[in-house]
């Protein structure tokens, strides 16, 4: 069998599956969303270290201290700049009440994460993607399959909150296997 055309179909359904989850996942409240959220953050914020060394390890490119400083800006300062946002039902009522702005996720985001910032791209898209209540498939570049998998596997594991089993398949399914067969070769 084709190895190129199994993967594509692949992506397909992992893409699938992560549409359906990401619809499930759609319906959770604001309170919800945050506390996901912040659980996300902090946890990029505890592995900026160790991220940092992975990344540089896997490309071979960069320093570990800046890329720590890029980890923890990715993760605790991005948090502190959109807790606050409303992502979840009406955002914004004219005075005169005559339209009203309701918050609805997209869906699915493509997150292509390139070889220079793996592992603060990953934290930043997956922390920003769930805040809008979308499902993101993340693509790493060849040379930082390994770190941008590690990123993603700590953010699923922050976010995962057995009241939401979704989440489970929306972030393993989509987030890190896409990631590991799909651009590591597997």
């Amino acid at each position: 069998m084709d190895r190129d055309l199994v993967s594509r179909q692949e992506v397909r359904d992992l893409c699938k599956q992560a549409t359906d989850a990401q619809q499930q996942f759609s319906r959770a409240g604001q309170a919800e969303v945050d506390a996901i959220c912040e659980a996300m953050a902090r946890a990029g914020y505890k592995a900026a270290r160790q991220l940092a060394e992975l990344a540089v390890a896997d490309t071979g490119m960069g320093k570990v201290e800046d890329k720590i400083t890029k980890n923890e800006f990715a993760s605790r300062d991005l948090w502190e700049v959109y807790r606050d946002f409303k992502t979840v039902g009406p955002i914004e009522i004219d005075r005169r009440g005559k339209h009203t702005v309701i918050a609805e996720p997209m869906g699915l985001v493509a997150a292509i994460i390139p070889t220079t910032n793996p592992t603060s791209t990953a934290i930043y898209k997956s922390i920003v993607s769930v805040k809008s209540r979308n499902a993101v498939v993340a693509s790493p570049h060849p040379n930082a399959g390994e770190c941008t998998l590690e990123a993603m596997r700590i953010m699923a594991q922050a976010m995962y909150r057995p009241s939401l089993s979704v989440q489970r398949i929306l972030i393993k399914r989509c987030m890190i296997s896409l990631s590991a067969k799909v651009l590591i070769g597997e």
